[in-house]
């Protein structure tokens, strides 16, 4: 079996990125950890907080969003040409 360490390296040589997200899923772990300490909160009484872990199990379950912008596409008004 091909540790992580190797399947990053031979991305690399190959000339991709690196896919941490393939190899480790962060966001599902978020998510269902998020769930998880929701019930913990509403078992404690703590029916607010409850709410706002929902929330962020939601939010780790839906597609990433970038925070950086898109480069401007030739032709736009940003961009001529």
């Amino acid at each position: 079996m091909q540790n992580v360490a190797t399947k990053d390296a031979d991305r690399l040589v190959q000339g991709q990125p690196s896919n941490h997200l393939a190899d480790y899923p962060v966001r599902e772990y978020v998510s269902a950890m998020a769930r998880e300490l929701a019930h913990m909160a509403r078992w404690d009484g703590d029916e607010r907080l409850a709410a706002a872990l929902e929330a962020a199990s939601v939010l780790a379950s839906l597609d990433p969003v970038s925070l950086t912008p898109d480069p401007p596409q030739a032709g736009s008004p940003d961009r001529p040409g």
